[in-house]
């Protein structure tokens, strides 16, 4: 199992690699999970093009192309239950279908954040946030619980 939690080359450049002049499946055997609100504006065939950021061009052809033409993408919506501690969700981010994955192990809980935060002291201070969305808005539901029940916080990064 591959999970992509939002289609920028800094989180699906592991899906391929190159060999000699092709870019060939890293994880040939693995179901790549993608969120489908993230697939359709990525998609150069879509019907809205796609604005691609510095740094994010041939992204689709290197990178998610070819384990779509594999049929190994299943797309998701909302929400997708891994297993019965494991699931996905969608998060306000950097782009259209960001997820965050959720991890619930008795009263234990976590959250794999990707890039909605960029660092924990976002977590104080969410207007810190270089993107035009603001993150409070998307992070007010799980951490406005009792601080007993707050999920810890993964971030993807941690910048100095």
């Amino acid at each position: 199992m591959a999970v992509n939690t939002h289609l920028r080359n800094d989180h699906v450049g592991w899906n391929t690699r190159r060999e000699h002049r092709d870019w060939v499946l890293t994880f040939p055997k693995a179901t790549y999970l993608i969120p489908k609100r993230e697939f359709g504006p990525w998609n150069p065939e879509g019907p809205v093009r796609p604005k691609y950021w510095q740094g994010n061009q041939n992204v689709w052809e290197d990178s998610v192309l070819p384990v779509h033409q594999a049929g190994l993408v299943t797309l998701w919506e909302n929400s997708y239950v891994l297993d019965s501690s494991l699931k996905l969700d969608l998060a306000a981010g950097r782009t259209p279908g960001s997820s965050v994955i959720r991890l619930e192990s008795g009263n234990d809980r976590a959250v794999f954040i990707g890039d909605p935060l960029h660092t924990a002291l976002q977590l104080e201070h969410p207007e810190f946030n270089r993107h035009s969305r603001p993150v409070a808005v998307s992070w007010s539901g799980p951490l406005t619980t009792t601080p007993s029940s707050c999920p810890r916080i993964f971030p993807a990064t941690v910048l100095p």
